[in-house]
């Protein structure tokens, strides 16, 4: 017989793993709502970080200019690129402009024409605020912004120094001067260690000798002029024409405005705009100088190469007139094929191209490098020409001897013809091209001074601040989360503890109503709220003690956890009262002797109590406070809380009183200090018939739970079981709040 084995079916299967996927969300999120406080935290001290950011951040100008490049105007030989017209990839060719735009011979000139290579900045700001202020509070130009409180010797913002030139030796270089602004157009310069190096006036250019470790040296400095107060302190650093280079690259962006297009846009940052304007238009005009200098130059050069060649092309053409001439007067009657007419005009057209080709390559030869497009493209013509004339060639040799002879000669005349005659053309133009050349480069939109700041771009910056504050916020809470480690589901405890679980209370937002009334009423949830769930929950805890102190007359029950917090009073308190409402005389003990919190439950507070009877001050029946409810009796921890709480409750006297307790209630209930601070529980539960650990969800660690537990079986005293208190059924219960709230309607 074939046993039959039960399956789980497929849709089971698949419902399950979407509600694990639906928790694992769920504890995301909810990590989120337990560390709030974090995550706004992080969030706000990001944002801060990314304000401070852009309050520190010198703000930067961008300035562009548009250039236009056209590749098919003014090749090397001019009127010969109609007969040779070379394939050149247009893509390549403004590549390599870009190129020729960052290069040092046109930085470095704009560099020059600029001063960014000299670095001048404001000294004598006010310290920590003064450089901000000036910063973010910018006057209009030509004007210095007002003194706040009427401090006159510090700067403010608006501050300008004109240095036209400011030459000093290379060991100097980046090596700091500091230039004070005195009356009537004077200053003064001093170096580094506030010596005096030379004064002067604006628009009078110095001379002045310094000392070097190399010996003595001379710097020149030209101060055009200033707009400072007097007093008012510059900081002048020379850069290395390296570092100027790399430093203004840094700032440079060169690109196509379109892939395959013939503009180019250029931009350049600064922190003054007039200077990122001016540095652009130098870098276009310098750009185009040396586009018509390098098309002037290829002119003369390809009208030189012609002049050279014309004397023998006019020579060669004599001499090929001459032959056929000759031919002609001995052949007087030659027959000639429609085909042999076709060959000769297409043999003709190909040798004056390959000529016309063989001579622009050679001229382009001595101006660019072998693997230039422009070069690449003539030879691969050239290859083209000589595979069609090869063919030509052969068909030519099939023809009979007379005509082979003639389709010669007639070639030769008319390839030297045509050549010479181009060629002479061509000289006429490159001689007009070379007085005159126009360049492939237009300038179309020269840089203007930008008026808005680009960077930091605030709007943007807050975004991207918010962005990575909620991420690195989001990551932060979930490794916190994960770092402690709490208590979140019933499987967790039990595999943690390894004691079993007799109850599991949920979170009562009732309960927390009646806390934040500080009504002076009893705070008692069962007593005024009946079917809360939390209140269910605790009935269910009361019948499992039913059957687990079955045959025994008298029990007492101890409620101790971990650590503060957990909610042992409020179970505590719960529990003896619906202990009281089964008929059973039961008395509530608060054995908190440090941090009694069972009182704000009771009507009687500040009263004597178990301290007062282990000391022998008072009598226990005095002390038990009856009568506080029906069938509960309340028995205090103290009016005067004692300095030694463990030493009282290892007292033979408080054995003795469980004792006496047993013979009069039914069930003793006693809350307990926490056992990991403090040792009481340990004492207590000595004389305990039951003893349950409650832990709270999302504040009791696993740590903390398996510690206390070691702590009891440390002393031998076995953990009946487990309440787990504060278990938010919205989050895990998956429906357990709503089934508490469909059967309460039939209570």
């Amino acid at each position: 017989m074939v046993s039959m084995i039960n399956k789980p079916d497929q849709t089971d299967l698949i419902l399950q793993d979407r509600e694990l996927a639906e928790l694992r969300l769920a504890y995301l999120w909810y990590n989120l709502c337990d560390h709030w406080k974090s995550f706004l935290s992080i969030v706000f001290a990001v944002l801060a970080i990314v304000g401070l950011y852009a309050i520190l951040t010198t703000p930067v100008y961008h300035a562009t200019v548009l250039l236009q490049v056209d590749k098919k105007h003014g090749t090397v030989l001019g009127a010969l690129a109609d007969v040779t017209n070379p394939a050149v990839d247009t893509n390549g060719a403004i590549d390599g402009e870009l190129d020729v735009i960052t290069s040092r011979k046109i930085v470095d000139e704009a560099i020059r024409e600029t001063h960014l290579d000299t670095r001048v900045s404001v000294v004598n700001y006010v310290p920590l605020l003064g450089r901000l202020y000036a910063r973010w509070h910018r006057p209009p130009r030509d004007t210095l912004a007002q003194p706040v409180l009427g401090l006159s010797d510090f700067a403010w913002g608006g501050e300008r120094l004109a240095i036209q030139q400011f030459d000093v030796p290379e060991e100097l270089y980046g090596k700091g001067f500091y230039l004070t602004v005195g009356q009537a157009d004077h200053w003064v310069l001093r170096d580094q260690k506030e010596r005096v190096v030379a004064d002067g006036k604006t628009g009078e250019l110095k001379h002045f000798p310094i000392a070097t470790d190399y010996g003595m040296k001379e710097i020149e400095i030209l101060v055009t002029g200033y707009l400072a107060r007097p007093g008012t302190v510059f900081r002048i650093v020379k850069q290395s024409p390296n570092d100027a280079y790399a430093a203004v690259l840094k700032s440079m962006k060169v690109g196509e405005t379109n892939k395959g297009s013939s503009m180019i846009r250029v931009t350049f940052s600064n922190a003054d705009p007039s200077v990122a304007a001016a540095f652009l238009n130098d870098v276009a005009n310098g750009y185009v100088a040396l586009d018509i200098k390098h098309l002037a130059r290829q002119a003369t050069a390809s009208l030189k190469y012609l002049q050279d060649k014309l004397p023998s092309l006019k020579q060669a053409l004599y001499a090929s007139e001459e032959r056929l001439n000759e031919f002609r007067i001995r052949s007087r009657s030659v027959d000639f094929q429609q085909q042999t007419e076709s060959l000769l005009t297409r043999e003709v057209d190909l040798k004056r191209q390959r000529t016309t080709v063989e001579m622009n390559l050679q001229a382009n030869s001595k101006i660019f490098q072998p693997d230039h497009p422009v070069i690449v493209a003539l030879e691969n013509q050239l290859r083209g020409i000589d595979k069609e004339l090869q063919s030509i060639d052969v068909q030519v040799k099939e023809l009979p001897p007379t005509q082979q002879a003639y389709v010669r000669l007639s070639r030769d005349v008319s390839v030297n013809t045509q050549l010479y005659t181009s060629l002479l053309a061509n000289a006429q133009q490159l001689e007009v091209a070379a007085a005159g050349t126009t360049g492939n480069v237009v300038v179309l939109d020269p840089a203007s001074v930008p008026t808005k700041i680009a960077s930091p771009n605030l709007p943007l910056l807050a975004i991207a601040g918010l962005v990575a504050g909620l991420f690195i916020a989001f990551v932060a809470v979930q490794f916190m989360a994960t770092q402690r480690n709490v208590l979140k589901d019933v499987d967790q405890l039990e595999s943690v503890s390894h004691v079993p679980l007799f109850g599991v209370i949920p979170y009562s937002k009732a309960q927390q109503r009646i806390i934040r009334a500080h009504d002076a009423a009893p705070a008692m949830l069962s007593q005024s709220l009946g079917n809360d769930p939390s209140v269910e929950a605790l009935r269910s805890l009361r019948s499992t003690l039913k059957f687990t102190a079955e045959g025994k007359q008298h029990s007492v029950v101890l409620f101790t956890s971990p650590t503060p917090g957990a909610g042992k009073t409020f179970i505590s308190t719960n529990f003896a009262y619906l202990l009281a409402l089964s008929g059973r005389r039961v008395l509530v003990i608060d054995a908190d002797m440090r941090r009694p919190s069972l009182k704000k439950y009771m009507p009687s507070s500040d009263v004597d109590g178990l301290a007062e009877v282990l000391v022998g001050a008072l009598p226990l029946e005095s002390a038990i406070q009856r009568g506080t409810l029906e069938n509960l009796d309340y028995l205090a921890a103290a009016r005067r809380l004692p300095m030694n709480p463990a030493e009282l409750l290892d007292r033979p006297e408080f054995e003795l009183l469980v004792h006496k307790l047993k013979a009069q209630y039914d069930h003793i209930v006693i809350d307990s200090p926490p056992v990991l601070p403090v040792t009481d529980s340990l004492l207590i539960a000595a004389h305990s018939d039951l003893v349950f650990l409650i832990s709270r969800t999302d504040v009791t660690t696993e740590r903390q739970l398996r510690e206390a537990v070691g702590r009891f079986n440390t002393v031998g005293i076995p953990v009946t079981g487990h309440v787990f208190n504060g278990f938010k059924v919205a989050r895990y219960g998956y429906g357990y709040e709503h089934a508490y709230q469909q059967y309460s309607k039939f209570a």
